[in-house]
């Protein structure tokens, strides 16, 4: 399995330091960035030891992918700009998460929420299947959001939309929290196409798993290994103690999986 971590553009060369096998940085971040300094970006992964292969945090408050203001348009033009980006920088898959554009007011319709979601994914995914990407739909947790909060809501609405180049990133950290079976992924094995994992604090904040969590990765690698899984994983946590805390983690995980 390959590890990777989750930082902003200008931690890559404390990820290079520690080790990992690739970064994953923020869609939100690169959508952003000025010509100028996505090209800068560009440049530095390409002279850099490790890729770029996945972006997390694929938006922030819009486009919305359900709710009030869900716009076709603009799901499309943001999409076709980040998948632009995506691809010119190596990245093999997109994930999409994005708690601020899940926001559900009270009594709005399931119905309707489930057809935006559908939409938003079709078009998103069409957009990235023209640049040679992957795109994985996340559940997130009752906490975080309204809309996709569980691993079978998340599953659906992935079969339902039934593109070639959409599937899941399963969060560990979001199952714990939704009160799921972190190890249980029948059913859904071959759809597995990421992973992201974090401690979860007192407040909900994510940080790096220590050494004193090994028991706990290795049941986790454990069962993802006898799902058949044997892609990626990426730490989603501050990048503030990379170059500590994330090399503990990082040798944990190696640890783990034996």
């Amino acid at each position: 399995m390959l590890f990777g971590c989750c930082i902003p553009v200008k931690a890559y060369e404390e990820a290079e330091r520690v080790g990992f096998d690739f970064v994953e940085f923020s869609g939100i971040e690169l959508s952003a960035m000025a010509e100028l300094e996505f090209q800068k970006t560009c440049r530095t992964v390409c002279d850099g030891r490790i890729p770029c292969l996945a972006l997390n945090s694929y938006c922030s408050g819009t486009p919305v992918i359900v709710g009030k203001g869900f716009d076709v348009e603009a799901t499309r033009l943001y999409a076709e700009g980040l998948c632009t980006r995506a691809a010119a920088l190596g990245v093999r898959m997109i994930g999409i998460g994005a708690p601020d554009a899940r926001r559900l007011s009270p009594g709005f319709d399931d119905r309707l929420a489930d057809a935006q979601c559908r939409t938003f994914l079709k078009v998103t995914a069409g957009a990235a299947k023209s640049r040679g990407l992957q795109i994985n739909f996340e559940q997130l947790n009752p906490h975080a959001c309204e809309y996709g909060t569980s691993t079978e809501k998340a599953l659906s609405i992935v079969r339902e939309v039934g593109a070639d180049n959409l599937a899941l990133v399963v969060d560990f950290y979001h199952r714990a929290i939704a009160g799921e079976l972190v190890c249980d992924f029948s059913g859904f094995e071959a759809l597995i196409r990421h992973t992201h994992i974090s401690t979860c604090g007192a407040k909900l904040e994510r940080g790096y798993p220590g050494m004193g969590e090994l028991a706990y990765y290795k049941s986790i690698l454990s069962a993802l290994k006898a799902a058949g899984y044997k892609g990626t994983m990426s730490i989603e946590a501050s990048a503030e103690d990379l170059l500590q805390q994330g090399a503990e983690t990082l040798n944990m995980l190696r640890l783990a999986e034996g």
